[in-house]
């Protein structure tokens, strides 16, 4: 992750979601699956780091106005020394986090960013209506770039036959490859080995079988 910011569209571009949506079609061929690839810039962050950062600034300007106090030139007004420092410090703190974004994961817990990204999941799953296939056959492949945390969420018509430990080998390898700078590499890899398990173990396609849910990728940097 680069220290300072650059926006998760700059990892995916025209030609990196193209290479992801093919890789999505061919990974659809023997077998009744719905593979959905799915990718947010970020899903655990809010509002509450940047004001942790800049309570935390704006104390140590505080803190340092107090400790220079007695240095302070007689030209300065006493209410602008009180009120000036903290409020430089808190802009600090919030600049700080804004040229640093993966600072914002590193002040909350794993447990929470967990949570989120799950919780975030889930709402995709259901904007996307990746429960209105024929046989239940859909599957969402869920990429948050900030957290690199990524998951699978199975319809039943998945999950009844795949269970979901047999998905975690595919989503260490997706991570690993996220966390190595290479996202599209990791997901073109990952939906192919989906396909691979859904052909060996997925439903079944059927003669008459449609393409019911988008092979495109779905990006969202927000």
């Amino acid at each position: 992750m680069p220290l300072f910011r650059r926006e998760p569209a700059g990892w995916i571009g025209i030609a990196d979601r193209e290479a992801i949506t093919r890789a999505a079609r061919r990974a659809e061929t023997g077998h009744a699956g719905e593979i959905v690839p799915y990718i947010v810039g970020h899903a655990a962050t809010g509002p509450e780091a940047a004001w942790m950062v800049a309570a935390v600034g704006s104390l140590a300007g505080a803190g340092a106005a107090a400790l220079m106090a007695g240095r302070v030139s007689e030209d300065w007004p006493l209410p602008l020394w009180i009120l000036l420092p903290p409020f430089l410090g808190a802009f600090m703190g919030w600049l700080l986090l804004w040229l640093w974004p993966a600072l914002e994961i590193r002040l909350l817990p794993e447990s929470t960013i967990d949570r989120r990204v799950q919780a975030r999941a889930r709402l995709a799953f259901l904007d996307e209506g990746i429960f209105k296939t024929r046989d239940r056959s859909g599957m969402l492949l869920f990429v948050a770039l900030r957290e690199r945390r990524a998951l699978v969420l199975a319809d039943e018509g998945i999950s009844a036959r795949v269970e979901p430990a047999e998905w975690q080998a595919i989503i260490d390898r997706l991570v690993a490859t996220i966390r190595a700078g290479k996202p599209t590499a990791g997901m073109v890899e990952a939906i192919e080995a989906c396909g691979r398990l859904l052909e060996r173990q997925g439903p079944p396609a059927r003669s008459d079988d449609d393409d019911e849910l988008s092979d495109g990728l779905r990006f969202h940097t927000d």
